[in-house]
């Protein structure tokens, strides 16, 4: 054997040392945690499984809190039922990413404010027109709840709070989803998911009596 030939083995065999000898098929399972532990666990089974298919993977790492607010680096249906009142810009109260890294951005954030009113669906369609923004679907969930394009969920509920010197009869839930959606992600999908945390929060505020948000996200009205 040449002397060249004697050192390409000898470097082959260093780097499958140094490797493990590992395949891409024994790589371990990127860290983070499954979609029900997010959002302090108010993923259901049915939203847990939506979030599988919107981001198409199934382990997640969540960075949830605000510097600029204070709020904890874990969400807290306790402090969003507390802030809900805050005039401060608040996005990501509870922010879900990819565990594992890839080259395209992925990311769904959930916030939650108290809303004075809900606009019309005439108001929403000349806030957000649909050559901007994408189609809207609308549910019935809430008050109204609608998606809008690939990126959007909106619902609004009936339920009292008071904060700030001020009170309100509704609260609005917004979720952001932005980068690449799985191929078998739907509206559906993206609704199901703020519904399932919005209906913990609305228990967490003791009106889940009067919001109306069902436990099996119900399919989108057909128009």
């Amino acid at each position: 054997m040449s002397g060249i030939r004697i050192r390409w083995v000898a470097l082959a065999a260093a780097f499958a040392i140094a490797t493990g000898g590992c395949s891409g098929s024994n790589e371990p399972e990127p860290q983070g945690i499954e979609a029900t532990e997010l959002c302090a666990g108010t993923l259901d089974a049915a939203a847990a499984d939506a979030l599988g298919r919107l981001a198409d993977t199934d382990r997640f790492t969540e960075e949830s809190g605000n510097v600029y607010t204070n709020q904890p680096k874990q969400f807290s249906l306790r402090w969003a039922a507390a802030h809900l009142h805050d005039h401060k810009v608040r996005l990501g109260l509870c922010g879900i990413r990819k565990a594992k890294p890839s080259q395209t951005y992925w990311a769904i954030d959930l916030d939650f404010n108290a809303a004075p009113i809900v606009p019309t669906r005439e108001v929403l369609a000349s806030r957000y027109p649909v050559a901007k923004f994408g189609q809207q679907t609308f549910f019935p969930l809430g008050v109204t709840a609608y998606t809008q394009g690939h990126g959007f969920a909106t619902l609004y509920f009936k339920c009292g709070t008071r904060g700030n010197d001020e009170a309100t009869q509704y609260v609005k839930a917004d979720s952001i989803t932005q980068g690449h959606l799985g191929s078998d992600s739907t509206a559906k999908d993206r609704m199901t998911i703020v519904n399932s945390v919005a209906r913990h929060l609305a228990e967490e505020l003791g009106c889940a009596s009067e919001a109306n948000l069902p436990g099996v996200t119900p399919d989108p009205e057909t128009t």
